[in-house]
């Protein structure tokens, strides 16, 4: 008989991190949305050059936070984590990367 290691991840454990990890990308999405659209010009008086220097700071951000937290969730099978971190971190780098057009 040959025993083989656990490949799956339970979807409790799974879903539970994901939930943990999808408060901590709104909070990192919501200040770095402050941050460019509030502090660098994109309300009254826009001052374009800063906006989207930060906008590109932001968008570096958000696509490696998802490099950073998809890939070993997709490493161990985390497919609801993996998820999540893909559409919401890597929706906002792609969001990002449009406000510095």
């Amino acid at each position: 008989m040959e025993s083989t290691a656990r490949t799956k991840t339970s979807r409790g454990t799974d879903a539970s991190v994901a939930a943990l990890l999808f408060l901590l990308d709104a909070f990192l999405v919501g200040a770095l949305f402050y941050l460019v659209m509030v502090s660098h010009g994109f309300d009254a008086v826009p001052d374009r050059v800063s906006a989207a220097r930060m906008a590109g700071r932001a968008s570096a951000v958000c696509a490696v936070g998802a490099a950073f937290t998809a890939v070993p969730a997709l490493r161990w099978r985390a497919w609801i984590t993996f998820t999540t971190q893909l559409v919401v971190l890597g929706g906002s780098a792609l969001f990002f990367a449009l406000l510095t057009l």
